[in-house]
Order: C-alpha cells, then structure tokens, then sequence
C-alpha cells in the first residue's frame, strides 16, 4: 500500500512539474487524476503492482 501512495505522490510531481513548464495539455492532466483514481482504489483493496 505504500508503494502505491509513494507513486502516486510521483505522478503527481511529474505532472506539476511538466505544468509548470507548459507543455502538459489538459487531456494529459486528466489521464494523470484518472490514474491517481485508480491508484487509491488499488489502494484501498490491497492491490500490489
């Protein structure tokens, strides 16, 4: 669970930083929440990648 949290933590600074340099287009943004979604869920039923 750990894990999860951890890369979850490192899609969200990946995509802050290609924000702040301008070059993440929105649909991008989107897919990265919609994987940070998934990633809680995995979390929450112990699934491990």
């Amino acid at each position: 669970m750990k894990k999860l949290r951890q890369r979850a933590l490192i899609i969200m600074r990946e995509s802050w930083k290609m924000l702040l340099i301008g070059s993440l287009t929105p649909e991008v943004l989107e897919l990265s929440k919609q994987i940070k979604e998934k990633l809680k869920e995995a979390d929450q039923y112990g699934i491990i990648f």
